[in-house]
């Protein structure tokens, strides 16, 4: 402080979590991910939601205005898609977690035992919504018939039909360049 005291210690409503919140007052548009295309809505600024932000590494730069420029954009390519992307598969509640693709549990490479850890490591794929592992989802593309302009993660099933489509088009005919 300009004082010259040091910071000040927490106090008793701060700790309890009954300071006041640091956001703005107004609405606010909140803009999430739902089976891999990006959502907004407009929230009121007392959502409780805003009460559960936990600070993490990569909090600045997803809210830099870059980062919010191009989730707005994404935002809009998928209100202006016809389609949806598939639901996402849910992971088993019990017993372990296979790759859609390979059969192999998504996990083999973690080192804990635990569930909420083993979920972390979930993937899917943004085209068919399958679980896969980082192997068989080491493919990278646009979804644009999904509103999905930016470089997505996609199982080598879809890689595959997507660059057949690409060669031979819909109709399994042979493109002309």
């Amino acid at each position: 402080t300009d004082s010259g005291e040091g910071p000040k210690p927490a106090s008793e409503e701060d700790i309890k979590g009954t300071s006041p919140l640091l956001v703005p007052p107004g609405e606010i548009v909140h803009i999430y991910s739902k089976n891999g295309q990006r959502m907004a809505s407009l929230l009121d600024h007392r959502w409780p939601g805003f009460r559960r932000v936990e600070v993490s590494r990569h909090m600045f730069k997803d809210h830099s205005k870059d980062a919010i420029m191009s989730a707005l954009r994404d935002t809009l390519s998928v209100r202006q898609c016809k389609r949806h992307t598939p639901r996402w598969m849910d992971a088993p509640p019990i017993g372990p977690v296979l790759c859609s693709v390979c059969g192999y549990s998504v996990a083999w490479a973690s080192s804990s035992d635990n569930p909420l850890e083993q979920s972390r490591k979930l993937r899917h794929c943004y085209s068919c919504g399958r679980i896969v592992c980082s192997g068989c989802s080491s493919n990278r593309m646009t979804l644009p018939e999904f509103g999905i302009n930016s470089l997505v993660r996609v199982c080598e099933h879809c890689y595959v039909n997507s660059a057949g489509k690409l060669c031979f088009g819909e109709d399994g005919l042979a493109n002309s360049k």
